[in-house]
């Protein structure tokens, strides 16, 4: 599991994440964040993906001074005919976090 690191004016914070549950980005993020909102601990997530369980108050936000400013995630390939697949399948997982965000908020 890599460390989190939280960096603000120059100081820099790591955090090695440990616990009962520990979930590496990718291993189906639906689940993670359900995890989370169950309180069984915290998420370090892409902010968008967040947000619709943070602005109906499922999750309460934490170090926010320290959040860093993200707007990916980007996908970069070398040639479109081989990772034309992979690009596809990465921007459905997209549209269906942001799916389940819309459907949560109303």
């Amino acid at each position: 599991m890599p460390i989190w690191e939280f960096e603000r004016d120059g100081e820099v914070v790591r955090v090695d994440p440990a616990g009962p549950l520990v979930v590496r980005l990718g291993a189906a993020a639906d689940l993670t964040i359900s995890a989370a909102v169950a309180g069984l601990g915290i998420i370090h997530l892409f902010e968008d993906w967040l947000r619709p369980a943070l602005d109906d108050g499922a999750l309460v936000p934490v170090l926010e001074p320290w959040w860093q400013s993200f707007s990916g995630p980007f996908l970069y390939y070398p040639r479109p005919p081989s990772s034309a697949v992979a690009a596809a399948r990465l921007h459905r997982l997209y549209q269906k976090q942001t799916a389940n965000g819309r459907r949560r908020r109303q």
